[in-house]
C-alpha cells in the first residue's frame, strides 16, 4: 500500500491499448466505497465542505438499506482529532468498535487536495477539490479519488469523477483494524480509473 501524504504524487488513469483498466475490487467493499462517496457528496451538498468520516458496514437483519443488498447495515461517524494523540485515540476507538461489533468493512474518506475557491465574477461560490476514500475488510483493501467542482449558491455539481485507484492508499486509520492480519490490497499499482 502507498502511504498517503502531501507529497503522494497523483495517480494516472492506466490505459492499454486506449482502455482504461479495471482494478478487481470484491463487489461489497466497491459497494461499499461507493456509498461512502455518495455521503461524502451529501455533506459536501448540505454543509459546503467534506469532513473526515467513517463508514462501518455490518451485516443486517434482511431489512435492506443504502447498499440495495438486505444483508448489510451501514451507520457514519465523523473524524475530528486535533492532535497525534487525539489522532491515535480516535484510531484505537476504530479497531475497538470493529472488534467488539461485527463490522464486515470499514470506509475511511478523507481531503485528497484542500478545496478551492473558483473566483470570478459569475461565480463566486464555486470550490473545486477531491477527497480520497479507502476501505478494508478483513481480506482486502481497495480506494478511490473523486475531484468534484460544487456551485455552493445553486447547490450544483458541475464534477463529480470518481476514479478507482489500482494501488490502495495507506490510510492511517485502517491500520490494523482488522487484527494482526492486515488486509491485501485488492488491486495493484499506482493508477486509476474513471468509475462507470
Amino acid at each position: 500500500m502507498q502511504p498517503a501524504g502531501p507529497h503522494t504524487p497523483a495517480p494516472r488513469a492506466a490505459e492499454t491499448n486506449g482502455r482504461t483498466k479495471i482494478p478487481q475490487i470484491p463487489p461489497a467493499l466497491k459497494a461499499s466505497i461507493e456509498l461512502a462517496a455518495e455521503l461524502a457528496k451529501k455533506e459536501l451538498s448540505f454543509k459546503g465542505k467534506v469532513g473526515a468520516m467513517a463508514v462501518f458496514v455490518y451485516p443486517g437483519n434482511g431489512a435492506g438499506n443504502e447498499l440495495g443488498d438486505p444483508a448489510t447495515v451501514a451507520k457514519t461517524v465523523s473524524l475530528s482529532s486535533r492532535n497525534e494523540l487525539q489522532k491515535e485515540a480516535v484510531r484505537k476507538r476504530i479497531t475497538e468498535k470493529v472488534r467488539a461489533e461485527t463490522v464486515s468493512t470499514v470506509v475511511i474518506v478523507a481531503d485528497g487536495k484542500k478545496e478551492r475557491a473558483v473566483r470570478g465574477p459569475n461565480n463566486p461560490a464555486v470550490i473545486s477539490g477531491s477527497i480520497v476514500i479507502s476501505g478494508a475488510t478483513p481480506s482486502s483493501t481497495a480506494s478511490a479519488s473523486v475531484a468534484y467542482t460544487f456551485d455552493k449558491s445553486a447547490k450544483t455539481f458541475s464534477l463529480w469523477d470518481l476514479r478507482w485507484l489500482d494501488t490502495a492508499v495507506d490510510n492511517y486509520f485502517l491500520q490494523g483494524v482488522f487484527g494482526a492480519h492486515e488486509s491485501r490490497p485488492a488491486n495493484s499499482g499506482n493508477r486509476h480509473r474513471r468509475a462507470r
